[in-house]
């Protein structure tokens, strides 16, 4: 796999963590990115820490897709990574994108906070 187009088509969670949100963007909305490529119902976990204005259209282009986008910073760093006891503060659209939000998540961390609408997180 080489493109995002590849890891990104067929698949049921996208996890993200990215430098700036303008990485983010450009993940999500260049050619053949995640938005062209992957199917209705993906969850886009985006752990990264980035504006929450940008998170909030990120959201809203991904619902229009009929797909879920979720800001999840995250804490705990290399250890908390390498030992898979990361904390979440989860910024998303409803409870249902929260709980599937944590499917993925729980197997990266230990601590999953659902912190409200997107841009919260």
């Amino acid at each position: 796999m080489t493109s995002v187009k590849d890891v990104s088509s067929d698949v049921d969670f996208i996890v993200s963590s990215l430098p700036m949100t303008q990485h983010v963007e450009e993940v999500l909305y260049q050619e053949n990115g995640i938005f062209d490529s992957a199917n209705e119902g993906t969850c886009i976990v985006d752990t990264s820490t980035i504006s929450p204005i940008a998170v909030k259209e990120f959201t809203a282009e991904a619902k229009k897709k009929g797909m879920i986008f979720c800001d999840t910073p995250m804490s705990g760093g290399v250890m908390g990574a390498a030992n898979g006891t990361l904390t979440f503060m989860v910024g998303n659209s409803s409870n249902e994108d929260f709980e599937k939000a944590s499917i993925v998540l729980g197997g990266m961390g230990k601590n999953i906070f659902n912190c409200g609408p997107p841009g919260s997180g």
